[in-house]
């Protein structure tokens, strides 16, 4: 069941008209800018792998802002960026992303100017915010009904005020951009706590407290 709910809420997502010169990286690409016309369709396999190995036992549902421009936009996954899935980032293996291989959809081309971008997009912290986040809040109730009973943590206040309008009071933490990755951690391991996950592991504490840069 919870599959095919899965499937349902991809077509949703794949189908969403975007606004303006935007792009909805799961139906649309840019020459020079995506790596092929498939990169679309292997975001959202990225996607619905990640969230597969998570809908049985999702422990809470992180909601932030909107995709990041280097993040979601190629790696197809929330707060992640497809160095990450790609394993250039030792310090989280992909595997502990998504167990499926993940392929790149980023053209290295767009990467000649900066060396650092040739073996893949990084997601910088500061995240544009578009002013039609508040036109698809169905497809963020699809995804919350993918997890029923789960709590809801908001990242930001634009996901706070987003979700309040669903109804949902969500817990909030501070935005990790413009140099709140600190306080965001620290807000994050204290929801751990409220919220009763007292047996989360050291080094997954470690990890939201730390000054982490992407």
């Amino acid at each position: 069941m919870g599959s095919i709910r899965l499937n349902t809420f991809l077509e949703a997502l794949k189908a969403a008209e975007p606004a303006g010169p935007l792009v909805n990286p799961y139906r649309g690409w840019v020459k020079g800018i995506d790596a092929d016309p498939e990169a679309p369709a292997a975001r959202a396999r990225h996607l619905q792998a990640y969230l597969g190995e998570r809908l049985s036992d999702a422990a809470l549902i992180l909601v932030a802002e909107a995709p990041g421009y280097q993040g979601a936009r190629f790696s197809g996954i929330a707060m992640t960026c497809e160095r990450t899935l790609l394993g250039h980032k030792p310090q989280v293996p992909a595997s502990a992303v998504m167990q499926m291989r993940a392929v790149r959809t980023s053209d290295p081309a767009a990467a000649r100017n900066d060396p650092e971008r040739l073996s893949g997009f990084g997601e910088p912290t500061a995240t544009m915010v578009w002013g039609e986040v508040s036109a698809h809040l169905d497809l963020l109730e699809a995804l919350l009904d993918l997890f029923p009973g789960r709590p809801v943590v908001a990242v930001g206040e634009t996901a706070k005020r987003n979700l309040a309008r669903l109804g949902i009071e969500a817990a909030g933490v501070r935005h990790p951009a413009n140099g709140g990755c600190s306080a965001f951690g620290r807000g994050l391991a204290a929801n751990f706590d409220q919220l009763g996950f007292f047996n989360v592991p050291s080094d997954i504490r470690d990890a939201v407290t730390a000054n982490i840069r992407t």
